[in-house]
């Protein structure tokens, strides 16, 4: 049993214009996708695909909150997350050259297409480079303060005295000074 199989959406039925669908994303949904950096999240998603004579017009709002690992303490935390992505889908046989970075194409014979891959990409486009925890009421980092105060303690040693230099920049600083 394939258990995406509720974003699969048989578009061969449906007659040209609009149609919207709802999907909820959580757990088992990240499990099936291997090395997925995402674990546990809480996401409603809304679709509203545009069926034309030969295209498909998927308009994706996603939003929710996403579990990340803190890369600063590496505790989990929830991260909001809101988007709107839109992905064209063109029904053709033939692939058109200049088309290729922003368009899908799918065969005509396709019947149905599996929108899964779409949603699990945008959610991951939508991730911040950095995950950190959000700041607290004080404005200080909300991170776990043992992990902040071990780090702490390690950049101190590291830039104590002696530390941290290095003697082959003592010729350069001479020449700028002179």
């Amino acid at each position: 049993m394939n258990p995406l199989k509720e974003f699969i959406i048989q578009f061969a039925g449906l007659k040209n214009g609009r149609h919207e669908f709802e999907f909820r994303v959580d757990e088992d949904f990240f499990a099936e996708f291997d090395y997925s950096i995402i674990k546990k999240g809480d996401l409603d998603v809304g679709l509203s695909l545009e069926k034309r004579e030969h295209t498909l017009v998927l308009d994706f709002s996603i939003g929710g909150t996403v579990e990340l690992i803190c890369d600063r303490c590496l505790d989990p935390f929830d991260h909001p997350l809101d988007t709107r992505q839109q992905q064209i889908v063109k029904i053709s046989d033939e692939v058109e050259e200049g088309e290729l970075e922003d368009i899908v194409f799918i065969g005509t014979k396709e019947y149905e297409i599996n929108v899964a891959p779409f949603i699990y990409e945008f959610i991951h486009l939508a991730l911040p480079l950095v995950s950190l925890h959000p700041d607290d009421a004080d404005g200080k980092p909300a991170c776990n303060s043992e992990t902040l105060a071990a780090l702490e303690k390690l950049r101190t040693e590291e830039e104590g005295p002696g530390k941290g230099e290095d003697p082959r920049w003592d010729i350069l600083k001479k020449l700028r000074d002179n």
